[in-house]
């Protein structure tokens, strides 16, 4: 064992030295990887806002005259009845 040989830090045994190694690794890790989530989560949130927006703009706008639709549907005034007879 590596450690075996070597004298203690501060007093603390050779197991409690490694977890301390451990954990603050851990920690450090999760620091940055939520970090880095934190950045991209209100990234995505910020790209789907203005998606949002824009598509309301899109709806307020009026249509042109061309692309508007007709205020009243068109109605059939055919004379055949529903056999295909007249």
């Amino acid at each position: 064992m590596f450690y075996a040989a070597r004298p203690t830090v501060w007093g603390w045994s050779h197991l409690l030295d490694q977890q301390i190694a451990g954990t603050t690794m851990a920690v450090e890790q999760a620091i940055v990887f939520i970090a880095g989530f934190t950045f991209f989560f209100l990234r995505f949130l910020k790209d789907e806002e203005l998606a949002g927006e824009a598509a309301l703009q899109r709806e307020s706008q009026p249509l042109s005259s061309s692309a508007r639709a007709p205020s009243t549907p068109a109605r059939q005034t055919s004379r055949t009845s529903s056999s295909g007879r007249s």
